[in-house]
C-alpha cells in the first residue's frame, strides 16, 4: 500500500493510521471484484480499473490497487452501489419506450435504451 492510499482512507473514512491500514488490507482480501456483481456496478469497477491496475469494493469504498497489489487509493462508493436497482418504485420496466417517455431524466435510461435496442434488434 501507499502512503497516499493512507492518507486517503483517513482523509474520507475518518479512521486512524492502524484502521485505516487495516481496513486496505481487509478490502484486499475480502473486497468484491468486479466480477462479483452484476452489470451495472460491474461497468462501474471496470471503468475505474485502467493501466493494469483493478478496483475492489469494500464497507461501502472503492479500493483501487496495482499489478502489485499495492493499494493506489480509495474513494466512497456512490450511494446506488450494491443495491437493487428500482425504476420508479419498480423493479422491472416493462415497457421500456414508454417509460423512456414518461421519465426522460432518469438515470436509468441508458439501460433502458440498450434494452430497446436488444429488442428492436431481435425483431
Amino acid at each position: 500500500m501507499t502512503y497516499h492510499s493512507i492518507l486517503r482512507t483517513q482523509e474520507r473514512a475518518g479512521l486512524n493510521v492502524d484502521s485505516a491500514v487495516r481496513m486496505i488490507q481487509n478490502a484486499k482480501v475480502r473486497g468484491k471484484s468486479a466480477v462479483d456483481f452484476p452489470a451495472r456496478e460491474r461497468r462501474y469497477l471496470l471503468e475505474r480499473s485502467r493501466d493494469g491496475s483493478y478496483a475492489k469494493y469494500y464497507a461501502g469504498y472503492c479500493f483501487i490497487f496495482n499489478m502489485e497489489h499495492a493499494c493506489i487509493t480509495m474513494f466512497l462508493a456512490p450511494a446506488w452501489f450494491g443495491k437493487k436497482a428500482k425504476y420508479c418504485g419498480k423493479e422491472v420496466i416493462r415497457n421500456n419506450k414508454r417509460y423512456a417517455k414518461c421519465y426522460p431524466n432518469d438515470l436509468c435510461m441508458d439501460l433502458c435504451d440498450r434494452d430497446y435496442d436488444k429488442e428492436a434488434e431481435a425483431v
